[in-house]
């Protein structure tokens, strides 16, 4: 049985002054009111209130506004409640800040909670959404464009290959160098010779 009940405005403004919450609060409300929600207690309150006014000529107040009070609570404290269920992705916005984030800091440490902050979600739900819109870990993503832009680097400068290596993030030669051959297949010096 679906039951719907309708608060005129200014009755609505009325208890909330009383009750000191603020107008602007009030836009939390619209989507219950469009999409509805499930509530035992404001049920029964507005099935009462119904029995009330089709058997009496008058309602009495103190109910009828105890009873909008209840159903107001019930209704604020759905609105304020934070989503029970982690997002299923991440949104384009969201992964674009994430990555333009990787980019700026390619040369320091990243922490996947600094990025997971961005998303706003635990680091380990992160890892998940984040190789799902990949195809890899942050890890891995932040290993290939370390490498990637290491590349890059050792064809147009003349840096060193420690130098290279410092300017994308690995804190010492030897790191760089046998994360640069796990990937490339061929140490930096090579790598830097054959696309000469």
């Amino acid at each position: 049985m679906v039951v719907m009940l309708s608060i005129a405005m200014e009755e609505l403004l009325g208890l909330l002054d009383e009750l000191d919450i603020p107008h602007d609060h009030l836009h939390r409300v619209l989507p219950l009111a469009e999409q509805g929600y499930s509530d035992p207690l404001v049920h029964d309150l507005i099935l009462r209130l119904w029995s009330q006014v089709r058997t009496e000529e008058e309602c009495n107040p103190l109910l009828v506004q105890s009873s909008i009070v209840c159903i107001l609570h019930s209704i604020a404290a759905k609105c304020c409640q934070s989503p029970e269920k982690p997002p299923e992705r991440i949104s384009d916005r969201q992964l674009k800040n994430v990555l333009d984030q990787i980019e700026d800091r390619l040369d320091t440490a990243l922490n996947i909670a600094e990025l997971a902050a961005v998303v706003g979600v635990s680091k380990f739900h992160f890892i998940r959404l984040f190789n799902e819109a990949m195809g890899r870990t942050p890890y891995q993503y932040i290993q290939f464009r370390r490498i990637e832009k290491a590349r890059l680097m050792l064809t147009t400068t003349h840096l060193t290959v420690a130098d290279v290596g410092m300017a994308v993030g690995f804190g010492d030669a030897p790191n760089f160098s046998r994360t640069f051959t796990r990937h490339v297949g061929c140490s930096p010096s090579q790598y830097r010779q054959r696309e000469k």
